[in-house]
Order: C-alpha cells, then sequence, then structure tokens
C-alpha cells in the first residue's frame, strides 16, 4: 500500500505523447535534405530521449515487466540514420578514414587561392575546427587500425615460425612407425595420405603437428595432410630418409601392402620384423 501510495503521482506515458515523438523522427527523417534538419533532428532526438527516459522511470518505478518491449518499440521506429549504424561502419572502415583524413588535411593546409577555385575558402575559415577535429580523429582511428594490423601479422608470422621449428624438432623423437608414414608419402610423391582413423601412428604425426586431418572423409579411408613447411623440409633430405638400396627399396615398398592389411590394433608390432 505505501509502494502503491508513493508512485501514485507516476503516470503512465500516454500513447499520443509516443505517437507524437515517433511523427517527429519520421518528419525530421523526410526533411533532411532540407535547412531544417538542425531544428528537427534536434527536437526529435531531444523527444525522443525524454520520452524513453520517462518510459523506462514509470516502469522501473511502478515495478511492471514490460519495460524492454516499450524501449524496443519506441527505438526500433527510428530511422536508420538516427540509430548511429553508419558511425560504426565509418570507424571501421580504412578506406573512409584515409579519404577524410587527406580531404581535412587538404582542406586545411591548401592555400587560400588554391581553394578559391572550389568555393572552398570561407568554408574552411568557418568551420576550421570541426575539420581540424575530424581530420585529427580519422589520423588516429587510421593510424590504430594500421599498427594492429601490423601487429596481428607479425604475431601470426612469429607464431608460425614457433610452430615450423617445434615440427621439425619433433622429426628427432619419431618411432620408426610414425617415420614409415612420412617416408611413403615421399616416395610417392603425395603430401596427402589416406589411412584409417583409428591407425596409431598417423594419431601421434597428428598430436605433433606433423599431420593434418581432413575435414570430412571415409572412417577407414581418411585423407590426412603433410604441412607446407614440412613437406618442403622432407623434400630436402628425401635422400637420407628413403632407402638407396634396391633391395631394401624394394622390401620397403612391399611392406606398404602389409601394413595397410593389416588391423590398426597391431600395426605397431609389425616393425619388429620389418626387413628394411
Amino acid at each position: 500500500m505505501n509502494q502503491s501510495r508513493r508512485y501514485s503521482s507516476f503516470q503512465r506515458p500516454s500513447e499520443s505523447k509516443v505517437r507524437g515523438c515517433l511523427g517527429l523522427v519520421r518528419i525530421s527523417g523526410s526533411m533532411r535534405r532540407t535547412n531544417l534538419i538542425p531544428t528537427m533532428v534536434g527536437l526529435s532526438t531531444l523527444f525522443c530521449s525524454g520520452e524513453l527516459l520517462l518510459t523506462l522511470s514509470y516502469h522501473l518505478l511502478a515495478g511492471t515487466s514490460n519495460v524492454a518491449f516499450d524501449i524496443i518499440a519506441l527505438m526500433s521506429a527510428l530511422p536508420s540514420w538516427l540509430k548511429l549504424d553508419w558511425l560504426k561502419d565509418l570507424i571501421h572502415s580504412p578506406r573512409v578514414l584515409s579519404v577524410v583524413c587527406v580531404v581535412g588535411a587538404m582542406l586545411l593546409f591548401l592555400p587560400s587561392r588554391h581553394l578559391d577555385h572550389f568555393g572552398l575558402t570561407a568554408f574552411r575559415d568557418e568551420y576550421r575546427k570541426w575539420i581540424g577535429l575530424a581530420t585529427v580523429v580519422s589520423l588516429a582511428l587510421l593510424l590504430t587500425q594500421l599498427g594492429t594490423y601490423i601487429w596481428t601479422k607479425m604475431e601470426r608470422s612469429r607464431k608460425s615460425r614457433r610452430l615450423e621449428i617445434k615440427r621439425l624438432q619433433s622429426l628427432e623423437t619419431l618411432s620408426r612407425g610414425e617415420w614409415f608414414i612420412l617416408q611413403r608419402c615421399v616416395d610417392k610423391g603425395e603430401q596427402t595420405i589416406f589411412l584409417s582413423v583409428g591407425d596409431p601412428h598417423v594419431n601421434a604425426l597428428c598430436d605433433k603437428g606433423l599431420l593434418v586431418s581432413a575435414r570430412s572423409g571415409h572412417s577407414w579411408n581418411w585423407p590426412f595432410t603433410i604441412p607446407d613447411d614440412l613437406w618442403n623440409h622432407l623434400q630436402v633430405i628425401k635422400e637420407q630418409i628413403i632407402p638407396s638400396d634396391p633391395e631394401q627399396l624394394k622390401a620397403f615398398r612391399d611392406f606398404w601392402h602389409t601394413y595397410n592389411d593389416t588391423s590398426v590394433f597391431m600395426r605397431q608390432e609389425l616393425f619388429d620384423r620389418a626387413a628394411f
């Protein structure tokens, strides 16, 4: 009872006020190319903000639950040019910022005799402080985006280099079965190999980043690809990892058929009696 008497003086904003507010917004939108732009935009924005705050205050004090509905309904009726979405696109567009920065600098620093040809001398003199502000802000945003881009590229390059070094170091600790998979790819000259997803040596190579699994494929014939930097390194050391003796090379190639026909649970034991 006390709470109801306390807030009895707050009245819900009438529908006519809301409609009148939105009407001003629409009128200002239709007249945005006329000389009444500043006045109408200012009035519509002021009335919309006041009505929005009044609606929000009413619901908060009265304890009703449909605050979001009234606010969303009011804001959704605003024209797109009043929602300031274009400002977000402008800030994130280096091309637009570059144009604003260059044009602003030309207006500020070009001699009057050059601006007289375009009739911009009086405009520059009257709005110099706003032109300077827009130029400085656009330049700062542009430099910030440029710095962020350069830093991101450098960080990606460092990360890629560290990953490449880690891959090459992993070659020194590979098991015989893991080396066999890589040797098979180099011997066939194929960067992608097709094996079962349950192959223990393939899974070990994937965990070390020496093989990259494809996004799709058959579970018994899944594609795995050697990263480009590792593939180039294996091509350089090809003569060192592929048997040069003809008999050993034949045994190595014949062993592939035995390996492929063996269950994935028994493949590790094959290398205990391999002839190459």
